[in-house]
């Protein structure tokens, strides 16, 4: 049936319709329909329909006979057919068939069947079949169904099903379902499914599934599930998921979950979770959980957790845990845990726990707890607990613990402890405490204690306790006290007369 004029056309044969005037057509038969006319076209038959005027066409054909609707004018489609809808046109695209979709004009498409989609115009994309999407324009994809998302306009994509969303536009990727998401453009990135997540591009990214997140971006990374955060963009990364996590950009990483942190940025690291801390940036470190921390960084290291600290960095330690402190840098160390303390760095040494304390640095160590101390170094060492104190430096040493001294460095030595003194070192000795006194360096020795004193050193000798004094230096020799006194040097010796009953 052929019609030029303005009349509608109604055909319930089985034959063509081709009309380009600007009447209805209305067609129940199987043959195709073109219309180049402005006036909608129903179909209900089996044959294609191709429209190129400004009309709408509607088209209800069933599953037995799929048709193929070409529309390149403004009009509207909807479809409920099996067949497939191509619209170069503006106008709207509703799917309700399994037939796909790929529209270039600037209309909006709205796909409930489970054929794909394929957008290249500027209109909205919404999409709750199973189909997969493509779009290339500007306009925004809501997808519900299980199919895969590829946008790389710049309109915002918000996925609630299980497929994967790759975006390189600029706009928001919103994604509640399972399914992956890979994002190379500028904007941010909500992911709530149990997909992983890169994204290399500046926007945030939030995810609280149990995803691993890869993030090369400078945008911040905040992950609440349990998947592991890989970052090497210059943003803060906030964990309190169960991952790992391994950041080298500059920004800051608070972690509360149970995973291991590696840092090689030069950001803070704030760890409360159990995992480990390995800190290569000059970033502080701060740990309350018993997870150990190594930090070859210049940042200072706090940690109130039960883990072994390593410090290679130039920043101070602060160690509240039971673990052992190892410090190489040139930080101080305060340590009021159980655990033992060796430190090869220029830094001071405060010790209040139970731990022995190893120093081969010339900082100065202060010691209250009952552990051992040694120290090759050239600073001082105070001991006020029970533990003994081994000194090779030229630092002074002052002990009022009840633990043994050996010193062979040149500096003093002052006790008041009831341990033994054995110096070797050029230094004087002062020894208040009830244990004994053996002196082979040049320095004097002064001892009010009850103890014994041997010095074959050069030095002078006062004993004022009860101790017995054996002399071989060169120095003299003064005995206020009741015990011996054997003098085997060429200078003086005096003693006071003991008084009679």
């Amino acid at each position: 049936m052929d019609s030029t004029g303005r009349g509608s056309v109604e055909d319930s044969c089985g034959g063509s319709v081709e009309d380009s005037g600007g009447g209805n057509v209305e067609d129940i038969g199987e043959g195709s329909i073109k219309d180049t006319g402005e006036a909608g076209v129903e179909d209900t038959g089996g044959g294609s329909v191709e429209e190129t005027g400004g009309g709408s066409v509607e088209d209800t054909v069933g599953p037995a006979c799929p048709s193929l609707i070409l529309d390149r004018g403004g009009g509207i489609v909807e479809d409920t057919g099996q067949g497939s809808v191509e619209d170069p046109g503006h106008g709207i695209v509703a799917d309700t068939g399994g037939g796909s979709v790929e529209d270039t004009g600037g209309g909006s498409v709205q796909d409930t069947g489970g054929g794909s989609v394929q957008d290249t115009g500027g209109g909205s994309v919404e999409d709750t079949g199973g189909g997969s999407v493509e779009d290339t324009g500007g306009g925004s994809v809501q997808d519900t169904g299980g199919g895969s998302v590829q946008d790389t306009g710049g309109g915002s994509v918000q996925d609630t099903g299980g497929g994967s969303v790759q975006d390189t536009g600029g706009g928001s990727v919103q994604d509640t379902g399972g399914g992956s998401v890979q994002d190379t453009g500028g904007g941010s990135v909500e992911d709530t499914g149990g997909g992983s997540v890169q994204d290399t591009g500046g926007g945030s990214v939030e995810d609280t599934g149990g995803g691993s997140v890869e993030d090369t971006g400078g945008g911040s990374v905040e992950d609440t599930g349990g998947g592991s955060v890989e970052d090497t963009g210059g943003g803060s990364v906030e964990d309190t998921g169960g991952g790992s996590v391994e950041d080298t950009g500059g920004g800051s990483v608070v972690d509360t979950g149970g995973g291991s942190v590696e840092d090689t940025g030069g950001g803070s690291v704030e760890d409360t979770g159990g995992g480990s801390v390995e800190d290569t940036g000059g970033g502080s470190v701060e740990d309350t959980g018993g997870g150990s921390v190594e930090d070859t960084g210049g940042g200072s290291v706090e940690d109130t957790g039960g883990g072994s600290v390593q410090d290679t960095g130039g920043g101070s330690v602060q160690d509240t845990g039971g673990g052992s402190v190892q410090d190489t840098g040139g930080g101080s160390v305060q340590d009021t845990g159980g655990g033992s303390v060796q430190d090869t760095g220029g830094g001071s040494v405060q010790d209040t726990g139970g731990g022995s304390v190893e120093d081969t640095g010339g900082g100065s160590v202060q010691d209250t707890g009952g552990g051992s101390v040694e120290d090759t170094g050239g600073g001082s060492v105070e001991d006020t607990g029970g533990g003994s104190v081994e000194d090779t430096g030229g630092g002074s040493v002052e002990d009022t613990g009840g633990g043994s001294v050996e010193d062979t460095g040149g500096g003093s030595v002052e006790d008041t402890g009831g341990g033994s003194v054995v110096d070797t070192g050029g230094g004087s000795v002062e020894d208040t405490g009830g244990g004994s006194v053996e002196d082979t360096g040049g320095g004097s020795v002064e001892d009010t204690g009850g103890g014994s004193v041997e010095d074959t050193g050069g030095g002078s000798v006062e004993d004022t306790g009860g101790g017995s004094v054996v002399d071989t230096g060169g120095g003299s020799a003064e005995d206020t006290d009741g015990g011996s006194v054997a003098d085997t040097d060429m200078f003086s010796f005096y003693t006071c007369p003991c008084p009679t009953a």
